[in-house]
């Protein structure tokens, strides 16, 4: 049950602190409106999300060890780093990077540009007395407005890019095969599934609620250390 856990509990962590940190180095180096959106902030999210991606290989890692037909030719992730690397090329490792970098850098632009409306918009339900007047309280809110900001943008842009998941997984769970274009695998996928977009989303619902959690979670936290430290 737990197989694979090691590289998503690896990326996840580096990915939510490359995604925030390059974003606003992005910013900074193109020198971007602050407040304003722009296509100069768009660029600049896609890029965190292309650098998000050059994570690729735990990702590929982690396909390969849920895959149940490598059950026994890769026992853990250590083994699975030190086989690919001894017996394949290094090009193994990025298969399915421009999914992730596109998936990623639209995901991004998407999050960047709702975040702030959407957390505006939540504080101004707040009575306003009650967000002056006691600085714990105050921060509760804050917290709780980004809680909610982050789980609802992660749970949906998760489940609107669900789909390039699905072939992004079934592409990396291949081992020294060809390399073939992410349309091809999704005609295969479509025809395995009789064409039913229904059934490329199967598990969505499962992914939506984590997405919702994990993304609450970080943007809650990010927020906190935002308003205390910087």
């Amino acid at each position: 049950m737990f197989r694979g856990l090691l590289p998503p509990l690896i990326q996840r962590t580096a990915n939510r602190s490359i995604m925030f940190g390059t974003n606003e180095k992005y910013q900074r180096l193109f020198g971007c409106s602050e407040r304003d959106p722009s296509v100069c902030r768009a660029f600049c999210s896609f890029l965190a999300g292309a650098t998000e991606a050059c994570l690729c290989p735990l990702e590929r890692v982690q396909s390969l060890l849920q895959t149940t037909k490598h059950l026994d030719k890769f026992k853990n992730t250590g083994h699975t780093f030190r086989l690919i690397y001894r017996d394949y090329s290094l090009k193994e490792f990025y298969r399915g990077y421009s999914l992730m970098a596109i998936r990623n850098g639209c995901s991004n632009i998407l999050f960047f540009s709702l975040r702030e409306p959407l957390r505006s918009s939540l504080l101004k339900l707040t009575p306003q007395q009650v967000d002056s007047n006691n600085i714990t309280r105050k921060g509760l809110i804050h917290s709780l407005a980004d809680f909610v900001c982050g789980g609802f943008l992660g749970g949906c842009i998760s489940t609107l890019f669900y789909p390039i998941n699905v072939v992004k997984n079934r592409m990396q769970s291949s081992v020294c095969a060809e390399f073939i274009s992410s349309w091809l695998v999704l005609q295969t996928i479509m025809t395995e599934r009789d064409g039913s977009i229904r059934a490329l989303y199967r598990g969505a619902q499962l992914n939506f609620s984590r997405s919702v959690l994990t993304w609450g979670i970080t943007n809650s936290i990010y927020g906190f250390l935002i308003r205390e430290f910087f």
